[in-house]
């Protein structure tokens, strides 16, 4: 079984998902903790376009799986979750034990699987970032370098942002192409909105919204919550696409149902204005009701957002 845990994750580091998917059942069901965690973060890859056999709860199975069975990647994912039941000191304690462990991974591979260092170094690189950040960019643009489509994402949004090392947006963008070519959704989803605000790239709204129909296709919730939105706002305000209400609306609709919280406000209005949908005065209260719930700025006042929207 591990020949077929090995080529799993090659075809995961290249972005092969459902490839990697098929070899790891038997593994999986036989109790190996690596082949859970990689097949979790598959699903998590994946997204919701596309879940792993439809079914989240079995995807956090196999996350706690993977804990149970002391893989150290798979344990510190745990911990670091909403899933995790475990008490404060018992977390911080399986944390203390498992990094040393993960960094191991990230700086070598596993004797017998040296495939896996993209993933343990890319997953060290998110756990340490705050705390030693010269180290994780270092960390990142060597598996970047060796074209590892998480870490070209992850690296691409470092450049962009500025914050860890001297912004580049001309850089951020030769990742993003890169993580493109590997099929990163996060990567289309990235390179639309430098294509859309003409950072580190010449701006063309029309190849944007191709990169943010892409994300979407291939996305995870967020990504594709995110793209969604992208996407109806282009339509609303006619820039890439021509102003269509009902696209917009329809593109609203998407975002909603991955849970993106900026266009629950934004659904709201349409079905508050009938903008592209028969008006439903009900529904758009109920909408708003769920953005106040949300946790973004912009519910903490919806109808400012509301009037700010029309």
């Amino acid at each position: 079984m591990m020949s077929d845990i090995r080529e799993a994750v090659a075809l995961f580091v290249d972005n092969r998902l459902k490839e990697a998917r098929e070899l790891l059942r038997d593994s999986v069901a036989a109790g190996d903790p690596l082949a859970a965690y990689v097949l979790y973060r598959i699903y998590r890859a994946l997204g919701w376009v596309e879940t792993y056999d439809g079914d989240e709860e079995r995807a956090l199975e196999l996350l706690k799986q993977s804990f149970e069975g002391g893989d150290p990647a798979g344990s510190l994912e745990y911990v670091m979750s909403p899933l995790c039941g475990l008490a404060e000191e018992e977390a911080a304690a399986v944390k203390a034990e498992m990094l040393p462990k993960l960094r191991e991974l990230a700086e070598d591979g596993p004797e017998n699987l040296p495939e896996f260092r993209p993933v343990a170094g890319t997953l060290l690189a998110g756990i340490i970032m705050a705390e030693e950040p010269r180290k994780a960019l270092r960390l990142l643009e060597s598996l970047a370098e060796a074209g590892y489509w998480q870490a070209l994402e992850e690296l691409g949004k470092l450049y962009l942002q500025g914050e860890v090392t001297e912004a580049d947006p001309a850089k951020a963008v030769g990742l993003f192409r890169r993580g493109t070519e590997l099929k990163s959704a996060g990567s289309y989803l990235q390179l639309g909105l430098c294509l859309a605000a003409g950072s580190g790239v010449e701006e063309d709204l029309i190849a944007a919204r191709h990169k943010f129909e892409k994300a979407y296709r291939l996305g995870t919730e967020e990504v594709a919550g995110r793209a969604a939105y992208e996407l109806c706002m282009m339509y609303k305000r006619g820039t890439g696409a021509v102003t269509d209400d009902a696209e917009s609306a329809g593109w609203a609709e998407r975002a909603v149902e991955a849970g993106y919280e900026p266009a629950f406000l934004e659904l709201a209005n349409c079905y508050f204005t009938g903008r592209g949908v028969k008006k439903n005065v009900d529904y758009a209260n109920e909408l708003q009701s769920m953005a106040a719930k949300g946790r973004s700025d912009a519910a903490d006042d919806p109808l400012s957002m509301m009037l700010a929207l029309q």
